[in-house]
């Protein structure tokens, strides 16, 4: 049988303490209960999420944990300015 289930590597802005690890993880337990979710492990610095893909919205979890206060590694774009004299 195929598995059709996708991981999801979210990396975090920073290392987590061990007190840190411990809040975001009791923050996250009741978002297990999301359909679609199978797994989730939280380390210091990355969050793997196993999902149904059929079942799950990827990037409405992100703001969802965003909301909670989970320090997502924002991409940072950077602008070039080009003066002309």
């Amino acid at each position: 049988m195929k598995n059709t289930f996708e991981i999801e590597i979210i990396n975090l802005g920073r290392l987590l303490n061990p007190n840190e690890l411990n809040a975001i993880r009791a923050r996250l337990k009741p978002l297990l209960k999301l359909e679609g979710i199978i797994s989730m492990c939280l380390e210091p610095d990355t969050l793997y999420v196993e999902f149904d893909p059929n079942l799950f919205n990827l990037e409405m979890f992100k703001l969802m944990i965003s909301d909670i206060g989970f320090p997502i590694e924002q991409d940072i774009k950077l602008a070039s300015l080009h003066l002309v004299a």
